[in-house]
């Protein structure tokens, strides 16, 4: 149910949909790690220096601007840490210039 999710960080910048989607859908942490795009300049490096090295799954959430770039994304991440599950999910709300970071 959304209204019994209660979320802290960076959360407001989504839809409530999406981010129920991220918490129950994916098992994900609620708190995100925000990251200006501008200092992503190579988004596997970034993962692997602010991301534990066991993370299991790993949700990237950026603007609906991206649209169509979810390959570079993935395959950015599965070359940091290639044992992760990772998803990347488009929003409306959140910022061009900023991703979100969901792991467990």
């Amino acid at each position: 149910m959304m209204a019994d999710i209660k979320a802290k960080g960076g959360n407001e910048q989504v839809e409530p949909e999406l981010l129920e989607v991220i918490i129950s859908s994916f098992g994900v942490n609620s708190t995100p790690k925000k990251i200006p795009m501008k200092a992503v300049s190579n988004l596997g490096k970034m993962l692997s220096l602010i991301l534990p090295k066991n993370v299991q799954k790993i949700v990237i959430v950026v603007s609906r601007e991206y649209l169509g770039s979810e390959k570079g994304f993935l395959e950015s991440g599965k070359k940091a840490l290639p044992n992760a599950s990772i998803n990347v999910l488009f929003s409306y709300k959140l910022d061009n210039d900023s991703l979100l970071i969901y792991f467990k």
